[in-house]
């Protein structure tokens, strides 16, 4: 395959995938498979979110300790500073 093609499949894959996982009501019944090995896909999604977080946690630590501490009215969530 060329680079275009296999691109082209990738994405393509992709779009199944978010089509499948869109309409289903339950992820935890998909497995992402690796050679031999299956993982739960929520070990997917639950190790980069884990990883955010304790960077987000590092961020405030460190902005604390320099003396620049975050807006307490920063709504992290939204991405708004509340009023």
């Amino acid at each position: 395959m060329s680079y275009a093609e296999k691109r082209e499949q990738a994405l393509i894959n992709l779009k199944t995938a978010a089509d499948i996982l869109r309409t289903s009501d339950d992820i935890s019944q998909f497995k992402i498979i690796f050679g031999e090995r299956e993982v739960p896909f929520w070990n997917q999604i639950n190790g980069p979110i884990a990883d955010a977080i304790w960077h987000c946690g590092q961020i405030a630590s460190f902005r604390r300790s320099s003396g620049n501490k975050i807006n307490p009215n920063v709504s992290h969530f939204s991405g708004t500073v509340k009023e």
